[in-house]
């Protein structure tokens, strides 16, 4: 047998094998004069009876250093031809979600919605002035449990007509306002999966610039025109969060329900703002080790404890914001406003 054949047909004996079996180490030898393959762990000795003049292939994987070795018969005291590190940042992932595969897709996106608040009272007129429309990458896992892994990142546009925006706690009503946005985002969950049907509830957010042209500030106090004036005609850096569900009746379709909160700085004042999103981000890197605990023990409650404790703690930190935009510093009020969308995204 060729050797390029033979070192293929043992990496795939090993990589068949490591999923069988437990041991630390595992070594496989090829005889080519037998045409057999032998498997042998830690536990196992060489026979030193074997006859040393047959032409052997070992390939020895080391689970504890992460090293793959082949050795040759002929040249076994050299260095070892294959020495490859497989244990990568990736892999470690896999290290705790066994169970998921990962496959990026290229994804457009399409969404429409309403300007509205938590607090608006359920008679209050809907109407769909907003519109937003976006690329990027689709990050399906899926997985041979009912529990599946869900991400996507991308870039978006979105227009927003009539305007109602919010300073700290009071509401900005009647001035005309046309928002344009164009932003930097990602959403990630985790979600049930029955054949082509899944049922996903996620946290996003998002960096976002904004432009807001104002119409009319007949309404407001001379205080809140000054304010707004810095926003006029201007594109101010800002920030969004977004909770939300996404659903999947059949490839490559999936529909997207979501609240969104998008916060406007007037002014970007660099160190406050890094410790500020710092420490949220370090909040939600925790949570996320919180999680893939209760995922390892308890898969099935992994969607809906990863939406509720990272959506809480967003929202939590956005209603802190309201006030200070960069809390905990001391920091003005940022120009806020909410969304209820609904959008289809397409993955290829």
């Amino acid at each position: 047998m060729k050797p390029n054949i033979t070192l293929f047909t043992l990496l795939l004996s090993a990589l068949f094998a490591s999923f069988s079996l437990s041991a630390q180490s595992l070594r496989l030898e090829y005889s080519e004069d037998d045409d057999e393959i032998e498997f042998l762990d830690e536990h196992d000795e060489e026979d030193d009876s074997r006859d040393k003049k047959k032409k052997k292939h070992a390939l020895e994987l080391d689970a504890e250093k992460g090293r793959i070795y082949y050795y040759h018969s002929e040249n076994k005291r050299q260095r070892s031809k294959i020495r490859r590190k497989w244990h990568n940042a990736f892999d470690r992932f896999y290290d705790d979600m066994p169970l998921f595969k990962f496959e990026k897709k290229p994804s457009v996106s399409v969404a429409f919605g309403t300007q509205g608040s938590l607090y608006a009272p359920p008679n209050a007129p809907i109407a769909f002035t907003y519109f937003d429309a976006s690329l990027g990458y689709v990050k399906d896992e899926f997985s041979f449990s009912e529990v599946t892994r869900y991400g996507h990142q991308y870039l978006f546009l979105s227009n927003q007509r009539d305007l109602d925006a919010s300073l700290s706690f009071n509401a900005l009503t009647g001035i005309g306002s046309t928002a344009w946005r164009v932003g930097l985002g990602s959403r990630q969950g985790y979600g049930y999966q029955s054949g082509e049907f899944s049922f996903t509830p996620y946290h996003g957010n998002a960096a976002v610039w904004t432009h807001i042209n104002y119409a009319n500030f007949a309404s407001l106090s001379e205080s809140e025109r000054l304010l707004l004036a810095d926003y006029n005609n201007a594109i101010r850096f800002g920030t969004m969060t977004e909770g939300g569900l996404r659903v999947r009746f059949i490839a490559p379709i999936a529909l997207d329900i979501s609240f969104q909160r998008t916060i406007v700085m007037r002014r970007f004042v660099f160190w406050q703002w890094v410790g500020s999103y710092g420490l949220e981000a370090l909040s939600q890197s925790l949570l996320d080790g919180f999680i893939r605990e209760i995922y390892k023990s308890s898969p099935v409650f992994a969607p809906i404890m990863n939406f509720a404790l990272k959506n809480g703690l967003a929202y939590g930190i956005y209603q802190l914001r309201r006030e200070k935009m960069n809390v905990p510093f001391d920091s003005e009020a940022p120009l806020h406003f909410d969304m209820f969308r609904v959008g289809a995204t397409f993955s290829f």
